[in-house]
């Protein structure tokens, strides 16, 4: 089973980012909690786009994996344990902190991949459930803000698990 990901990189994001920006953030989460029934054990791959200014504020992908497992494992959602294996479910985090005249442009989005068939037959894997956001964070205010994202995001797919497990 073969898998590809793209990550646009954000560049010259000073002069596509406005003023406005800087305070609103967005936010999207989907598709249907469905997808969530039954989940089994999930892995975490992290994927962060090369930044040493905010690796030297802390931000770098064992701060981001520690944060997502601390946080499923609060969340009663089980981690997998061993080798990876590219057939089971694994949350995907994708984050790039672009630095920008007022601190970071911070792009991050999670997504569950799970098998599906196609009609085909073929196994695949799919995105079945996700969550992104986007903004603007101070500098100084860079770990935290990718932190409460973090937790945020993740705090509602364990309430979306939960209400697709409830009998």
């Amino acid at each position: 089973m073969r898998r590809r990901m793209a990550m646009v990189a954000m560049t010259g994001m000073a002069g596509v980012v406005g003023a406005s920006l800087a305070t609103a953030a967005t936010a999207q989460v989907g598709p249907s909690q469905a997808a969530l029934r039954d989940l089994g054990a999930v892995r975490v791959e992290i994927e962060m786009a090369r930044n040493p200014g905010a690796a030297r504020r802390g931000v770098d992908p064992d701060y981001v994996r520690d944060t997502v497992e601390r946080r499923v494992d609060q969340l009663d959602l089980e981690l997998a344990q061993g080798e990876a294996t590219d057939d089971g479910p694994y949350l995907s985090i994708l984050l790039n902190p672009a630095r920008v005249t007022d601190g970071f442009a911070v792009d991050l989005s999670i997504r569950l991949f799970q098998p599906a068939t196609l009609a085909n037959g073929e196994t695949v894997m799919a995105a079945t459930w996700h969550a992104e956001s986007f903004e603007v964070s101070t500098a100084e205010n860079l770990q935290d803000y990718v932190r409460n994202v973090l937790q945020a995001h993740l705090e509602t797919l364990g309430t979306d698990h939960r209400a697709a497990n409830e009998p």
